[in-house]
């Protein structure tokens, strides 16, 4: 910000004291507004406020406080810069001139503006305001020197580098090999410009830097008409020349800019459209924002010392018309940089002009081209439509809306004789009724649906009232509901024949393989039926010989022939069992409780495997178990798995125990049985292939078991699964949907 404040500053012994409020045009509350009294702050300036850019900053703090502070402020600035040549010892006579001056009066802050006017405010709050808090608004040049200020104290940095402004120049013109530095002749602009001087150095030691410095304001200016090609011109604090005029920064860029012959930089904007080109530059303006703000926190009773550094960024700006003076393109500049003074574009004028014209034109053409595809449109899709009609198997139909058939594709007659009767301005819903010989409601109300635009899509079969054929029907709506629906007439009597053969085959292989399980416990079945034959024959001739006594005991006869009674029934179970399982019937899903299945099932195998020297073991649920399923196609599954797991326990040599058992959570949606034996167990190999029809690992059988196992359980909705156990064996889980 302020290197350029410090150069823009009248020099005085002391300058007198002026109030704020009255440069600015800002006049404080009066006191009838409100009992509390205004806030004062003192503000020390390196310059007077009068200065371009000492309004501008000024200017920014009034904005700020207006916005966040409610109550009265009165500012005094001071200035305490001098006229050059400066004094000896005019440091501290102008800091005795500030303590005379104010020694009587109360400031609720000071306000130190750039590193010369530090000094003179930490001796003044020291002098005698000890508790006033000091607000420092520094120069990121000024930090070296004052890196630990004070306390009670709080800070606002502005990142002002002319460094960085020389570095945005290089960006917008690389070429560049000479840099012209113009100086001021006052001992302040000596100071000052030596500081910036060395940072240019140091940051771009490629670049030849011409100084023009103690030189009147006209040879100043006559030097400059005469710098060479590809070169910059940086302005750097030219307060005085050196016959003491005093010069602003807008009115040297202003009369530099008439007769130089490379570009000019500042570093801040207060020159901005005055023939500056810019780049990285710190605003005045906003710096005094800044400023306001923490000042404006600090007469709200702010802690000082717990306030954080507020820091000032610089702006990317530049000047449009000095660009195209130097032939600089906009891709040189960054994302973020902001353009001044840039001419609108035609388009920018006379935009909605032109949008205005360009959209009647465009709707006019593009009315012309609507109409002209709409018709060559209509034309392709009539072709379109024709060719897809005709290439559709079967009998294919444009009904309309209203059902009324439109038109029918050529091919028609391969359907069958009947279709000759779909012809167009026919009412669909009659040629159905026609070809099906019947009045098939489900199916005409799912076709009629779809005519009528309520449904998008309908497949249905029906039979034919000839022969022994079968029709599938699908009937599709088109994209536009006035244009009706494509239904579409399919013989599929050798699908449907393939199909029914297909389940007669499979419902044969499944009997076949509930006989063969049947024939693997024929003797576990004659035990199961010698059992009660043999306690039958033995209660008879009990009966007998109680009967042939003197006296027979009726009650012993009628004891033997309730027995005889219940071993029958017993023995009738076994064989309606029996029956059950060798009966060849479709899968009747209902409920079923697994618990019985599994007891079932536990009773025919149990001689088999007393007869293997094996044991069974049945564990069931304490509650039953109801799933939806077949009985017999279940018990059909856990015979085979049961048979399957006494075969591989065969193959150890004999002995081991085949458990059967339920699981079922009563909140779960599925229940499982197991069955557990302890073979050998599956191999991860055997796994991937072990349902697969006609795999086995036995020397006899078809392999057909546990395939079948798969397919019943797929049918049910249920599945099945191996694991092997954690000790020996293996564990197969069959589980299905609870009921």
């Amino acid at each position: 910000m302020l290197a350029v404040l410090k150069r823009l500053g009248r020099i005085r012994y002391a300058a007198p004291a002026l109030a704020f409020l009255a440069a600015m045009g800002w006049q404080p509350k009066c006191a009838a507004e409100g009992p509390a009294a205004p806030k004062r702050v003192l503000l020390l300036m390196p310059f007077q406020v009068s200065r371009p850019a000492s309004a501008l900053f000024l200017q920014g703090i009034e904005d700020s406080l207006k916005n966040d502070y409610s109550g009265s402020v009165d500012v005094v600035a001071e200035n305490i810069s001098a006229v050059p040549p400066e004094p000896e010892g005019y440091s501290e006579k102008i800091s005795n001139w500030l303590a005379y001056k104010y020694g009587r009066q109360h400031f609720d802050v000071i306000v130190s503006v750039i590193g010369p006017s530090v000094p003179h405010a930490i001796s003044l709050r020291d002098q005698i305001w000890p508790a006033v808090p000091i607000l420092f608004v520094l120069q990121a040049e000024d930090r070296p020197q004052y890196p630990h200020l004070v306390g009670r104290s709080t800070r606002v940095m502005i990142a002002l580098s002319s460094a960085d402004t020389v570095r945005s120049a290089l960006q917008m013109m690389p070429s560049t090999q000479h840099l012209v530095f113009l100086e001021g002749s006052s001992e302040q602009d000596r100071r000052s410009n030596a500081e910036i001087l060395g940072n240019i150095r140091q940051a771009f030691p490629h670049l030849d830097i011409i100084e023009i410095s103690g030189l009147s304001w006209e040879e100043t200016k006559a030097r400059v008409g005469s710098v060479p090609e590809r070169s910059i011109v940086l302005l750097g604090t030219f307060f005085f020349d050196r016959d003491h005029r005093q010069l602003t920064g807008p009115q040297e860029v202003e009369e530099l800019s008439r007769i130089v012959n490379a570009p000019i930089l500042t570093d801040n904007d207060e020159s901005m459209g005055k023939g500056e080109l810019g780049g990285s530059v710190s605003s005045v303006r906003g710096a005094g924002l800044a400023a306001g703000q923490q000042l404006a926190a600090l007469l709200k009773g702010a802690d000082p010392d717990g306030m954080p550094v507020r820091e000032v960024k610089n702006s990317y700006i530049v000047d449009w018309r000095q660009m195209q003076r130097w032939g600089i393109p906009e891709s040189r500049l960054p994302g973020d940089a902001i353009i001044f003074y840039k001419p609108p574009t035609a388009w920018e004028q006379y935009s909605r002009y032109i949008l205005a014209a360009a959209t009647v034109i465009a709707v006019l053409l593009a009315l012309v081209a609507f109409l002209l595809i709409e018709r060559q449109r209509r034309r392709r899709e009539e072709k379109l439509n024709s060719a897809m009609l005709e290439s559709l198997p079967g009998l294919a139909l444009l009904v309309s809306a209203g059902g009324v058939i439109l038109r029918t594709n050529e091919t028609a007659t391969v359907v069958d004789a009947r279709s000759q009767g779909a012809r167009p301005g026919r009412q669909y819903s009659e040629y159905l009724r026609e070809l099906t010989g019947k009045e098939d409601v489900a199916v005409a109300s799912a076709i009629e649906q779809v005519i009528s635009g309520s449904r998008a899509v309908a497949t249905a079969e029906v039979a034919q009232s000839t022969g022994n054929r079968w029709m599938e029907i699908r009937a599709i709506r088109l994209p536009q509901k006035e244009s009706g629906s494509l239904v579409v007439h399919l013989d599929i009597s050798q699908r449907k024949q393939a199909e029914l053969e297909r389940s007669e085959s499979r419902s044969q292989i499944y009997h076949l393989n509930r006989v063969a399980a049947m024939g693997q416990l024929a003797a576990s079945l004659a035990h199961e039926l010698a059992q009660p034959l043999a306690a039958i024959l033995s209660n008879a001739e009990a009966a007998q010989r109680f009967a042939s006594h003197e006296n027979p005991d009726l009650g012993e006869i009628r004891d033997a022939l309730n027995d005889i009674a219940q071993d029958d029934r017993r023995a009738r179970g076994v064989i309606q069992g029996m029956r059950a399982m060798l009966k060849k019937d479709d899968l009747n899903v209902e409920t079923v409780d697994l618990n019985q299945v599994a007891t079932a099932v536990a009773q025919m195998v149990r001689n088999e495997a007393t007869i293997r020297g094996m044991s069974l073991q049945v564990s069931l649920h304490h509650t039953p178990v109801m799933v939806k399923g077949d009985a017999i196609a279940l018990q059909q599954v856990l015979l085979n798995l049961a048979s399957n797991g006494l075969d591989a326990m065969s193959g150890n040599g004999g002995g081991g125990c085949l458990t059967i058992r339920t699981v079922g959570e009563s909140n779960g949606s599925a229940a499982t049985v197991w069955v557990d034996d302890e073979g050998p167990g599956v191999s991860n190999e055997l796994r991937e292939t072990l349902f697969q029809p006609f795999f086995t690992t036995k020397s006899t059988g078809l392999g057909m078991g546990l395939s079948i196992c798969r397919t019943i359980l797929d049918s049910l909705g249920g599945q099945i699964e191996v694991m092997n156990r954690n000790g020996k064996g293996a564990s197969f889980a069959v589980t299905l949907p609870r009921a």
